[in-house]
């Protein structure tokens, strides 16, 4: 079966985290040294930071979170240049979130319970929102949900970056994770998540269909695509 041809989603062992509780702080641990050092967090800013120097932005939401390191990430760099952005962080699990709240400690990002497919903010509520290494875990018809609900309570953009499908991709990823992490989530997550992943052209589609307007889709270095769509709004004016 060729790796970029069909996708599969198999669960991962994170889409339970209730059934993993003794490695979930591991495997998160693992994603965020992952992020930082294949360049996830730096992939994310330099998407976010024009967004947040350019426009007339006060708000960002981070959904599907994980441990919340790319909002304290984005935190910390709006505090270095002296802007005022109010931060939240949203994830569907519980046990996700109470790992999370450990790294938000000491930074005003707040922390909430939702379901990226159903997220509780009104219409164009949030500048900016951002979704880093999770649609892969939702099937297309869910992905697409993901997608227009994150249209839907931005006003300004939206900023949505995961892995992409290969062959090449897959393999590095078996690498990686037997190199960097003793974590069984990790050695099993990490290959799998590529298996899941979306590649550019159904991401694409994905955002078409969830009526994302102008939408582009960028290939980045160690198989991370981007995704962004912008609103056109500039001010509150």
């Amino acid at each position: 079966m060729s790796v970029r041809r069909r996708r599969v989603d198999n669960a991962e062992l994170l889409d339970d985290p209730a059934a993993v509780q003794s490695d979930l702080a591991a495997n998160l641990a693992d994603i965020r040294r992952l992020n930082s050092w294949f360049g996830g967090t730096e992939l994310i800013l330099d998407y976010v930071r024009p967004l947040l120097r350019r426009h007339d932005v006060s708000s960002l939401l981070d959904v599907a979170t994980g441990s919340a390191d790319i909002p304290v990430a984005i935190h910390r760099w709006a505090e270095e240049e002296g802007l005022r952005v109010h931060i939240e962080a949203a994830d569907i699990s519980t046990e996700v979130l109470s790992q999370a709240e450990k790294l938000v400690t000491g930074t005003p990002v707040r922390l909430k319970c939702a379901d990226a497919r159903d997220l509780p903010w009104a219409d164009a509520s949030v500048d900016v929102v951002t979704c880093c290494l999770s649609l892969h875990h939702f099937p297309p018809a869910e992905a697409r949900r993901v997608l227009a609900e994150l249209w839907r309570v931005a006003r300004v953009a939206v900023v949505a970056t995961d892995l992409t499908r290969g062959l090449v991709a897959y393999a590095a990823a078996i690498l990686a994770t037997r190199t960097v992490a003793r974590n069984r989530m990790t050695r099993h997550d990490g290959p799998l998540s590529v298996l899941r992943a979306y590649t550019r052209a159904e991401l694409q589609d994905l955002a078409m269909d969830a009526g994302l307007r102008d939408a582009r889709v960028r290939r980045h270095p160690f198989f991370r695509q981007a995704l962004v769509a912008h609103k056109g709004v500039t001010s509150d004016a």
